[in-house]
């Protein structure tokens, strides 16, 4: 998602073929508030990045403070299916306190837009338009004509971005690059957890979001 909105932002400064994104990580163009711009004691200037600046979190945005809700600034939040982000991390804590802080307050509104991993994968050309249109630099007709959505999508793909240069073979943070791209894929769940395990996860989350709206397409892994 950081490679898409860095391109859709980005693109008519820099042509695809000459993008930051062939050089540089994802996570240094877009770096996490909670430590890369204050690694190291730093107390850095936020407004000397030349905008439109991209920052990315961890954090529930219920969670957030105060000032980021009352910036202006806009907001994207991805939520990715339990089951698969349950296999993907492989720690319930993180799962339940995720979906403690769900409180449906982003919503659907000028500051904020909410889209699901699973339909940015299934739908990607019609997602990136939408979140194009709502970044405030939607596609034009001859960018559409042109092929331009299709181009950032395969460029931002991820089999693509997994084998540029700076994700393999560079570090982030503390961390090597290559470790942030494990598969990306939807429904990877079946290779991790067992149907009794999706059966306990699906239960704990129809409870969590009762009466929340949000809702998943959960179905009991068939078997590894």
């Amino acid at each position: 998602m950081k490679a898409l909105m860095f391109s859709i932002v980005n693109r008519k400064r820099f042509t695809l073929s000459n993008s930051p994104l062939l050089t540089r990580n994802t996570h240094d163009l877009v770096p996490t508030l909670e430590y890369m711009p204050y690694a190291n004691s730093r107390i850095p200037n936020l407004n000397e990045i030349a905008p439109p600046r991209l920052f990315h979190s961890h954090i529930p945005y219920p969670s957030l403070p105060v000032s980021i809700k009352t910036s202006g600034c806009k907001v994207i939040y991805i939520c990715r299916n339990p089951l698969d982000n349950f296999g993907s991390f492989g720690a319930w804590t993180l799962l339940a306190a995720s979906f403690g802080e769900w409180d449906g307050e982003l919503g659907e509104t000028k500051q904020g837009l909410f889209a699901k991993y699973e339909d940015l994968m299934e739908e990607t050309v019609h997602h990136l338009k939408r979140v194009a249109e709502f970044l405030g630099f939607p596609f034009s007709t001859e960018e559409e004509k042109e092929g331009v959505i299709e181009e950032i999508k395969g460029f931002c793909s991820f089999d693509c971005m997994k084998e540029m240069e700076p994700n393999k073979n560079r570090k982030v943070a503390y961390f090597d690059a290559k470790t942030m791209f494990r598969k990306g894929e939807a429904a990877d769940r079946v290779n991790y957890i067992t149907p009794s395990m999706a059966e306990r996860v699906n239960k704990i989350t129809e409870e969590k979001l009762a009466g929340s709206g949000l809702t998943f397409r959960l179905s009991l892994v068939v078997g590894r």
